[in-house]
């Protein structure tokens, strides 16, 4: 399955690069260019998957090593898993295969016609160029160096000269080299299209080739209507006539030339190019061989490295094997693992990922064929098998488990619970011991008194007075004395007088 995800990132390219020439290159006129791009930008697409350039780890994630990771607690359930997307996978291979041989057989098929066609034909080498007398066929297209054409065919000198551009510019290799790319990538429509336009841009550059001198752009354009009506293409050579697409061959002709600074719209690429690079080194986890092609650079901590001595015999390094496990830079989290069954010296029961094997003497690797006959299907994906008296597994469990706290008992009473009703009692187990507290009781409220007076015959009710402790009772008032009358008639004031009050009130 590796080579599908290589193919499916390749394909990627692939389109992002014909779009680049459907938005800037289509419609100049500077064929050439254009082919070269398309051969050019198709070789990339499938060479950029095995590039990458480490220092763009460096300024991204800094240059920080990983310390950390994160097992998924269902790793086990996750490989067994992967058992059942392995049969899957399968048969999606088989579809593929299934098809691209189709093509296979279809490639073949158009390689016997032309070459049966050859054998039977009446046929001349000048120059080497093989010249094929079509003389039923009023059709003339090239191959190679094979040259098929009707010797009492009209405007034979111009078809010759047409056809004679596709032979000396090797042509018929670009359609070849798109016809393997197609059966590799059947899946992907834009292939279809590239190897369309390239088809055109050959008509093109044969076309101005041809009208460059001694032949008329109006003469050859009534010659090409006159003769490609009724012609069945052929999508391995290179016809003269052809219907599909007449329209825009006529129309390139009579098109403006580009100018040249036009041609700079190519130096875009660069930037496209460096994107692709970055999306390859980073938005990618790949399991196969990469080109660095600017490795990201370490500092090595000098107190760390230890020199040995002149007389000192070198130490023997320990042999050490990594398992294929891939881990993502960005989350610390395990993406894809190395199912192969691990086995030291005879014991496969080893616990947690395992990530290295050292100290071994001998490693013998099985494939999933020979590993499952050997140990069952817990080899499914092969098997590695480690021998050595020193072998050691370095590996990360997943079962990391807690101890339990530790409880220190209180020998302290705590105390009796607040009282309240009967089925709110608690019982609280102190050494061993159960203490059940009663109840609280129940709190009476207490009524509050009123007075009532009756004033006018209607009951009023007043309530109780507000006593306030520790406040000291002020002592009653003297009494007062009542005032004295004065006196209205004389008779009164001289029985006053005789009494001796009024005069000593006055005075």
């Amino acid at each position: 399955m590796i080579w599908l995800y290589y193919l499916l990132e390749a394909n990627l390219y692939l389109v992002v690069f014909y779009g680049f020439y459907l938005i800037f290159l289509q419609k100049e006129t500077f064929y050439g260019l254009n082919r070269g791009y398309l051969i050019c930008s198709s070789l990339f697409s499938f060479a950029i998957p095995f590039l990458q350039i480490g220092r763009f780890n460096g300024l991204v994630y800094g240059n920080t090593a990983m310390d950390l990771v994160y097992i998924n607690p269902n790793l086990g359930k996750m490989q067994n898993d992967s058992l059942s997307l392995a049969s899957s996978g399968n048969i999606v291979v088989a579809v593929y295969l299934l098809i691209a041989v189709l093509f296979i057989i279809k490639l073949s098929i158009s390689f016997f016609k032309i070459i049966s066609l050859a054998i039977r034909a009446r046929r001349e080498k000048l120059g080497g160029i093989v010249y094929i007398e079509l003389s039923s066929s009023a059709t003339a297209f090239s191959f190679f160096n094979l040259l098929f054409i009707n010797p009492s065919s009209t405007e034979k000198l111009t078809i010759l000269k047409h056809e004679m551009v596709h032979i000396r510019q090797r042509h018929s290799l670009d359609i070849l080299f798109f016809e393997l790319l197609k059966i590799l990538n059947w899946f992907n429509p834009i292939v279809w299209l590239i190897q369309k336009d390239i088809k055109l841009l050959h008509e093109y550059i044969a076309d101005a080739v041809t009208t460059n001198s001694d032949v008329q752009k109006h003469e050859y354009a009534m010659f090409l209507i006159q003769n490609s009506f009724g012609v069945t293409p052929n999508y391995l050579t290179n016809q003269i006539f052809n219907q599909s697409i007449l329209k825009r061959r006529i129309n390139m002709l009579n098109k403006k030339r580009s100018a040249g600074a036009a041609r700079l719209k190519i130096l875009l690429t660069v930037p496209v190019v460096g994107g692709m690079l970055f999306a390859s080194t980073l938005a990618f986890s790949k399991d196969y061989e990469m080109i660095d092609l600017y490795p990201e650079k370490y500092s090595v901590d000098n107190s760390q490295v230890v020199t040995s001595k002149p007389n000192q015999e070198p130490v023997a390094k320990k042999k050490r094997f990594k398992l294929n496990h891939k881990i993502s830079e960005k989350t610390k989290i395990f993406t894809s693992y190395d199912n192969r069954l691990v086995v030291i010296n005879g014991n496969s029961s080893q616990s947690g990922v395992i990530m290295e094997v050292e100290g071994y003497d001998k490693l013998v690797e099985l494939n999933a064929k020979e590993a499952t006959a050997k140990y069952g299907s817990g080899a499914a994906s092969g098997a590695l098998i480690f021998t050595g008296k020193n072998t050691k597994t370095l590996s990360v469990r997943d079962d990391i488990r807690f101890p339990p706290p530790i409880v220190v008992k209180d020998s302290r009473i705590p105390p009796p619970p607040k009282p309240g009703n009967k089925s709110r009692s608690r019982t609280v187990d102190i050494n061993g011991e159960k203490i059940k507290f009663p109840p609280p009781a129940p709190r009476k409220e207490k009524k509050k008194q009123y007075r009532t007076v009756d004033a006018n015959g209607q009951k009023i009710k007043f309530p109780p007075p507000i006593v306030v402790k520790d406040r000291p009772i002020p002592p009653p008032p003297p009494p007062i004395d009542p005032p004295k009358p004065e006196p209205t008639t004389e008779n009164e004031q001289t029985k006053l007088e005789g009494t001796g009050q009024y005069s000593s009130d006055r005075n």
